[in-house]
């Protein structure tokens, strides 16, 4: 099982349950993404997936700050085995939910976005893990 906190500095903080120790380990990942806190994952084929972000900014300012120009979605894999993170998994689109499971086979994320008095709703599911 792995387990993300947040230190008192907004930071992630990533442990894993030993079973052998009945107890959490924590590891030493310091990602440049954030996953909220409040998110579950997915497994597949013995990994977890998980919703991330990072924040996109524009250029400094005079006053040396930096205004946000979007934050960017993708799926990031936990490999257990090595206890680190792989590779960012782009999806096409900025998604409003957890990644799910497919047949066991496939992830899927739901896209839902608000047209007016109506929602417009799309499925992406992996060709390919």
């Amino acid at each position: 099982m792995l387990r993300l906190l947040n230190d008192p500095h907004g930071r992630s903080v990533f442990e894993i349950y030993d079973f052998s120790s009945d107890s959490w380990r924590l590891l030493d990942l310091t990602p440049d993404f954030k996953i909220e806190y409040d998110q579950s994952g997915e497994t597949l084929k013995g990994n977890a997936y998980f919703k991330a972000s990072v924040t996109i900014f524009g250029p400094m300012n005079k006053r040396g700050r930096r205004k946000v120009v979007r934050d960017e979605e993708f799926l990031v894999c936990f490999d257990f085995t090595r206890e680190r993170f792989g590779k960012r998994l782009p999806v096409p689109i900025n998604s409003y939910s957890m990644p799910s499971c497919v047949r066991g086979e496939q992830l899927a994320v739901l896209y839902r976005e608000e047209t007016g008095p109506s929602w417009i709703y799309e499925i992406w599911v992996t060709n390919k893990i």
